[in-house]
């Protein structure tokens, strides 16, 4: 296997220095400086016009996440996943905006390669190195060679911190059931620690598929509820503090929220911004605008978190942009309402 994707690494440097430019050019270079404005997204289809991205531009983010479906292989050949990243790196509305923007990430299923796919997926040790070539990852990244491309990076000085847990929710997935997992023994375990550990003013949860919602339609973290169960009893455990979800999938927009006494002891916001060049139809965009009501956005978007950090106290700004950059939905909130209880500022 080691063989296989010292391969697999060889064959993806040749195909993206042909189509995605210098190697490691738009991973984050700099750490230090705190993050005001963060964009992010999900659910890009290759082939589809790719005419989001100057709006996002013009949002001047600070950083772009992806959050999963970054492009559609649905490949069980890796060749095809291959070259559906080509297709979207050689597209020239979104290399010029990989020129401007930091960018970091997780996958979903479409860019897994199986719909709705999990941890029997026999491509997916070869898909991960795509993806990670896909994001620019450092060689000495430890997601080269762990099992699950999940991970944790901070951004800003002590006090401005911002810290990006991104999920892997396909490596070990299991079938939807009761008692089915999602993250795996060994990502339970790096959640944990990292969350026990952080020391981030912000810690934002990238997932994604919702977390909150039992929706009528597509995956959601509800069809585990011992695995849901299992990540609010983590952060009210460890009484982490300043914690926001981050999701996509759903090809609508909306922010939601759990109450104090319903998830992790304070407020629980999940904002879904999904999808950059499709969104709901038909039906579904009926259901999703009898579910949600106001709240719901269903044409295409994208999200960003904004914080004023000279506040006092620090304001945090959740939004959904349409396709031409408008805030088309948003909630603001106090840093320090997303605190523990007991421990609120």
């Amino acid at each position: 296997m080691l063989k296989r994707r010292h391969e697999i690494v060889i064959v993806a440097v040749v195909l993206f220095s042909i189509f995605g430019g210098k190697a490691q050019a738009h991973y984050p270079t700099d750490f230090s400086a705190p993050l005001k404005r963060i964009a992010f997204g999900s659910c890009n289809k290759q082939n589809l016009p790719q005419t989001i991205w100057p709006a996002i531009t013009r949002s001047a983010p600070d950083l772009w996440v992806w959050m999963g479906d970054n492009v559609y292989a649905d490949a069980t050949e890796l060749a095809k996943i291959e070259a559906t990243y080509a297709v979207l790196l050689a597209n020239p509305s979104y290399s010029a905006f990989r020129a401007a923007t930091p960018i970091v990430g997780t996958w979903d299923d479409h860019d897994y390669g199986v719909n709705d796919g999990g941890k029997d997926f026999a491509l997916k040790d070869d898909s991960q190195q795509l993806l990670l070539r896909f994001l620019d990852e450092p060689l000495e990244s430890s997601r080269w060679r762990q099992r699950g491309v999940y991970t944790t990076t901070s951004f800003g000085p002590p006090g401005k911190r911002v810290q990006l847990f991104l999920l892997d929710e396909r490596y070990f997935r299991d079938q939807p059931g009761k008692t089915s997992d999602i993250l795996g023994d060994e990502q339970w375990a790096w959640l944990g620690k990292e969350l026990a550990a952080s020391d981030a003013q912000l810690k934002l949860l990238v997932s994604g598929t919702q977390v909150i919602l039992n929706v009528p339609f597509g995956e959601v973290w509800g069809d585990y509820p011992r695995a849901r169960a299992r990540l609010y009893q983590l952060i009210r455990g460890l009484r982490v503090g300043g914690v926001i979800i981050l999701s996509g999938d759903k090809h609508l927009g909306v922010i939601d929220s759990l109450g104090a006494d319903q998830g992790v002891g304070y407020p629980l916001y999940d904002v879904t911004a999904s999808g950059l060049t499709h969104a709901v139809t038909g039906a579904t965009r009926v259901a999703a605008r009898l579910l949600y009501g106001a709240r719901v956005y269903t044409d295409k978007n994208f999200g960003s978190v904004e914080v004023d950090w000279d506040s006092n106290p620090v304001r945090v700004k959740l939004n959904i942009h349409d396709a031409e950059g408008r805030v088309v939905r948003t909630h603001g909130l106090n840093l320090d309402e997303l605190q523990p209880q007991q421990t609120r500022l």
